[in-house]
């Protein structure tokens, strides 16, 4: 973990650089940039704050029946929804209520990731992707959050990938308190 913590904040410039990209090739919301960074662009809600993460459309069209379920029966519960693509948030916007708060979901980097922490103190936090990024699973672990996978899958090719770096992945693993 520490490698790579160590590598996203020497990488940074890179990583700058690939999102700076991404943002020219309109991949990225120019009004929404910063969210990237991990600067929110809205205040946090008072009290129980749950936290779902979703990295594409199907996902996050997959996970509204408990989003609404978890509504239903704590009323006292706002919603934080993350996504990573332009697309999945226009879906997820057309869906919100006064519960519901949506950000872009930070970029793994050490910096973006303890500020987005900091700001949203999340309470519960429900990821359904395929991707689990280290520094982001572990700052809200490590700030008294539980995590929870839904729908967790991986490509043959995720899977060889995730046996290269085992120690790193096995670390993530143990950052979640159910995995489904």
């Amino acid at each position: 973990m520490i490698i790579y913590r160590l590598l996203s904040v020497v990488l940074s410039p890179l990583i700058d650089l690939f999102l700076l990209i991404r943002k020219a090739n309109l991949k990225e919301d120019k009004k929404r940039f910063r969210e990237r960074f991990g600067f929110p662009s809205k205040e946090r809600s008072s009290g129980f704050l749950v936290w779902v993460h979703c990295a594409s459309v199907g996902e996050s069209n997959s996970i509204w029946p408990l989003i609404n379920r978890i509504l239903e029966q704590h009323t006292q519960v706002n919603i934080l929804f993350t996504s990573g693509t332009i697309t999945s948030a226009k879906e997820i916007t057309k869906k919100l209520t006064d519960k519901i708060i949506h950000q872009f979901i930070p970029v793994d980097k050490f910096f973006a990731v303890k500020r987005f922490i900091k700001h949203w103190q999340p309470n519960l936090a429900i990821f359904v992707d395929s991707e689990l990024w280290p520094n982001l699973t572990f700052e809200a672990k490590k700030s008294g959050c539980s995590l929870i996978l839904v729908n967790g899958r991986m490509s043959e090719k995720s899977y060889q990938r995730w046996l290269l770096l085992h120690k790193i992945n096995l670390n993530i693993l143990k950052n979640f308190s159910l995995c489904f």
